[in-house]
């Protein structure tokens, strides 16, 4: 009984540790951000000096344009490929496909 005791005092200094320091954590980006003011600056027009001609790459890239296209887009080349490029769809799918099942006791 005294190892749940021990166990059960573990996990609350552990939650209180936790609480305290995201609470301290919480209050210095709040007075970092009052103090720095991050994204405050020059009012820049994006839209007004935005080259449509040198955006229309990027967009026709980042659209995707039904489902069958994004089922497609998530299959890999090779497992290698999927990991050198970053992509983490695609490397997501190789681990459910291949990853380690669970095992029933029972």
């Amino acid at each position: 009984m005294s190892d749940a005791k021990e166990v059960g005092r573990i996990g609350i200094k552990a939650i209180i540790y936790f609480e305290v320091l995201t609470t301290v954590a919480l209050f210095i980006g709040l007075v970092v951000a009052h103090i720095f003011e991050p994204g405050a600056g020059p009012e820049i027009s994006i839209p007004r000096t935005l080259d449509s001609k040198a955006v229309a790459p990027l967009r026709r890239r980042a659209a995707i344009r039904d489902v069958i296209a994004f089922l497609l887009n998530i299959i890999p080349n090779t497992v290698v490929d999927a990991f050198a490029k970053g992509e983490i769809l695609e490397v997501l799918l190789f681990a459910v496909l291949f990853g380690p099942r669970p095992v029933a006791h029972g």
